[in-house]
């Protein structure tokens, strides 16, 4: 049995196979440097595709920042479940990298 307080202590100690360990992660993310009404139709799709994993239970907490940006903790049963969020977090708040000429 996980008793609070114990669940992280349990998550981050090496060679841990208790099955009810508890692997969370704080995911906080930077701000971007355009304008927010550029960004307008990402920040709406967010919201609904962080509350799928919140009715799964993998997304404990989520708030938004001040100003821009988002703060998750996320209960994943390893990385690659964690990296799969974060992939598609990423997608949903592309980055846009302008072109440079080639001149």
């Amino acid at each position: 049995m996980v008793t609070p307080g114990n669940e992280v202590r349990h998550a981050l100690c090496p060679g841990n196979e208790r099955e009810d360990a508890i692997m969370l992660f704080l995911v906080v993310s930077t701000p971007r440097p355009e304008r927010p009404s550029d960004l307008v139709g990402n920040r709406q799709s967010f919201w609904p595709w962080m509350a799928k994993y919140q009715a799964r239970g993998l997304c404990r907490h989520v708030y938004a920042r001040a100003g821009r940006g988002a703060v998750a903790v996320l209960d994943v049963e390893d990385n690659d479940a964690l990296h799969r969020i974060l992939n598609e977090w990423a997608d949903i708040i592309s980055p846009i990298i302008p072109a440079k000429s080639m001149t």
